[in-house]
């Protein structure tokens, strides 16, 4: 299965080098240890490296032979929303973001948006926070395609946002604002 997309250039670097410095090992340590998964994690910008080790592993034929998984805490904005979404990533990774933590949702697409609303918004203090909303609601965003997103099975614990329900959602939806 070939999946392509954007990436983010730095959490890519890093995780290449890793695949590269760490494959002898991991994989005879593997050859070692038959029944054993290969189960990689990591938080806030390991969680990104992570999730990109991951993939690259996994389209690999020695990985292939074993449940390779990432499990990544305080995601930040690693994927495309194609590649963050498609079934192969899903399969490998399981990202976890707590409440309103801004890592999930800061990307520098979304960056710009909020940069948008603050120009457009700070200035009318004379005005009702409705009004505000409403010209908020109206300010151009950026388009999905340009954003970038935390990864695979995403679970948003404890937020108010869901009433404090912990519940997988769809990042793409629910996480492309600040």
């Amino acid at each position: 299965e070939v999946i392509t997309g954007k990436a983010h250039q730095g959490f890519l670097i890093a995780a290449k080098r890793l695949a590269s410095e760490l494959h002898v090992l991991i994989v005879e340590t593997l050859l070692e240890n038959p029944g054993y998964d290969l189960v990689l994690t990591g938080h806030s910008l390991g969680a990104g490296v992570a999730t990109i080790l991951t993939l690259i592993w996994a389209r690999m034929p020695v990985f292939q032979k074993r449940n390779i998984r990432a499990y990544t805490f305080a995601s930040p904005c690693s994927l495309c929303s194609e590649l963050s979404q498609a079934p192969f990533t899903k399969r490998h990774v399981t990202s976890v973001v707590v409440g309103d933590d801004v890592v999930g949702r800061l990307s520098l697409s979304n960056f710009k948006d909020l940069q948008r609303a603050l120009t457009a918004v700070a200035p009318l203090s004379t005005i009702s926070h409705g009004e505000k909303m409403e010209i908020y609601k109206s300010l151009k965003r950026e388009d999905v395609e340009k954003k970038l997103f935390c990864s695979g099975r995403v679970w948003l614990l404890r937020s108010e946002e869901f009433d404090f329900r912990n519940v997988l959602i769809n990042p793409i939806d629910v996480l492309h604002f600040i």
